[in-house]
C-alpha cells in the first residue's frame, strides 16, 4: 500500500483494520480461492480501473502509519508519559 500497489487481501479482522474493501484495496473471503483469483485477474487485466484506489491506499498509509510524522511521535509521547 505504501508504494501505491493494488492490494488483494483476505477479509480478516487484522486486514480490515487497515483496508476498506474497494477504497484501499480488494478483499475476499479467506476460504474462497476463486474470489482471490478473480480479483487478482481483474487488477492485472484492467490496472487503470484501480488507480484511484491505489492512490487512496497510499494516502491512508501515510496518514496513519508514517514513521516520522505519526508513529515515532506517538511512540516518544508514550515513553515520556
Amino acid at each position: 500500500m505504501s508504494v501505491g500497489c493494488a492490494v488483494v487481501a483476505s477479509e480478516t479482522a487484522p486486514v480490515q483494520e487497515v483496508i476498506q474493501d474497494g477504497k484501499h484495496g480488494l478483499l475476499f473471503n479467506f476460504f474462497d480461492s476463486e474470489a482471490l483469483v478473480d480479483k487478482v485477474c481483474k487488477v492485472l487485466e484492467t490496472p487503470e480501473e484501480f488507480l484511484e484506489m491505489r492512490h487512496e491506499a497510499r494516502s491512508q498509509v501515510l496518514a496513519r502509519y508514517d514513521l516520522a510524522s505519526v508513529c515515532l511521535p506517538q511512540w516518544l509521547a508514550l515513553l515520556t508519559q
